[in-house]
């Protein structure tokens, strides 16, 4: 069906496919790990390890495809027992590559070596001592983190160190967040911060309001500038004067990720399965159905369509999985927006916040300050907002319109409907 509501700016062929194949790809070397991390989105994994000829494999097919950067991750990618192995062939093809890891096994055995073989480590750090063990879930784990950090900069100067910092509801606060600045400057090191993955352990934890916390960063960056947002974030989710520190999400598009056995995913946070590169090339499974209408951006909830910003923001992340009736859309924080805007006139009288048609063609032109199109359908349903009626009442008088609690809660929040008070 013909969208409701769309914007006069776009033609709807917006989509995707911009690549012919991506430039970075994820690889989970293993699934296990010595930490059981409070807010973990790995927690629900089966514990597994990709085999070495696997790892070598992989890496061959992604070289043939001409990536250029492998982050390998986990997991604890220092728990693979041919971890240096692994990292020394990657180099011989060429790869920059990058380890995230929670840097306990660096001296391990002889996986010092590791360093001789990659670009940059990204390392986890959630905070003070006492905040870092806890969210750990053991006791010991931030002193040897920071003695290992130290011993790299120390005595590998070619290899770039970042701070990767999880942002929980228990870390977030300004003296953690000061802390993490004094660390990362003391030591002339990046700090990325991360907005909790709201899948598996993460679930028990509550949003942080991105609106309240970047504020924050913002000051943080007046101090120190190697600080920045790691992972996407819808930009409805903030404030217009804080949105410069946020970027789009490149799975399905610059990006994938590959799970310990040779399963491919969009990112390493989804559950999706696209195929495995032990049975399918990978430009077939890059070039899938499900990627191909992914690209096509046909899941897309109408208010991110209509969005000014779209081309940067991309809807926020696509992997989680979330309860919303925008049964497509998996950004919580997209979520959390619509759904807290859809609280707001199920139950309340609406009425119409514009008074100006223009008929153009078979569509009616909404002359407001947004300038936006609907379909007769859409019009009609504007029409019969006249201040008697409450979401509920409308969604239920017109049911059989597909996608009408969508378009009545992305009209809310354009302004093109509003609450009678």
């Amino acid at each position: 069906m013909k969208a409701l509501i769309r914007s006069i700016n776009i033609d709807g062929k917006t989509n995707l496919r911009t690549l012919e194949s991506p430039v970075l790809c994820y690889i989970k070397i293993t699934s296990c790990c010595m930490l059981k991390c409070s807010f973990c989105s790995q927690s629900e994994q089966v514990k597994e390890t990709m085999p070495l000829e696997d790892v070598k494999m992989v890496l061959d097919k992604l070289k043939k495809e001409g990536l250029a950067t492998i982050i390998y991750t986990g997991g604890e990618p220092l728990m693979h027992n041919h971890i240096v192995e692994i990292l020394k062939y990657g180099k011989s093809l060429g790869f920059e590559q990058v380890l995230v890891t929670n840097l306990l096994n660096l001296r391990v055995n002889d996986n010092e070596q590791v360093l001789n073989y990659i670009n940059s480590l990204g390392v986890s750090l959630h905070g003070v001592k006492e905040v870092h063990d806890k969210l750990s879930n053991q006791d010991g784990v931030f002193d040897k983190v920071v003695s290992n950090i130290d011993y790299v900069l120390n005595n590998y100067k070619n290899v770039k160190v970042n701070l990767n910092c999880t942002l929980t509801d228990m870390n977030s606060n300004e003296e953690n967040m000061e802390f993490l600045l004094d660390f990362a400057k003391k030591r002339d090191i990046a700090l990325s911060l991360g907005r909790l993955n709201y899948i598996g352990a993460g679930l028990k934890y509550k949003l942080l309001d991105m609106s309240k916390f970047l504020p924050l960063v913002e000051r943080l960056k007046e101090k120190y500038s190697k600080i920045d947002i790691s992972n996407c974030i819808a930009r409805c989710a903030v404030n217009e004067k804080n949105r410069y520190m946020l970027h789009g999400c490149g799975v399905g598009v610059s990006m994938i990720s590959i799970n310990p056995n040779c399963d491919v995913t969009i990112c390493p946070s989804s559950s999706k399965v696209l195929g495995n590169l032990k049975e399918k090339k990978f430009k077939k499974i890059w070039n899938c159905k499900y990627l191909q209408e992914y690209r096509d951006l046909k899941w897309v909830p109408m208010i991110c369509k209509l969005c000014k910003e779209f081309e940067s923001c991309k809807g926020g992340c696509h992997s989680e999985e979330s309860q919303c009736f925008w049964k497509d859309n998996c950004d919580s924080l997209v979520t959390q927006r619509l759904n807290k805007a859809w609280h707001e006139i199920e139950d309340n009288k609406l009425k119409l916040h514009v008074s100006n048609f223009r008929i153009d063609g078979n569509e009616y032109v909404i002359l407001k300050s947004r300038v936006r199109k609907t379909n007769k359908i859409g019009f009609e349903i504007l029409k019969s907002v006249d201040g008697s009626k409450t979401g509920r009442e409308l969604v239920n008088g017109f049911s059989k319109v597909e996608n009408i609690k969508e378009f009545l809660t992305t009209a809310y929040i354009d302004g093109i409907l509003e609450v009678r008070e």
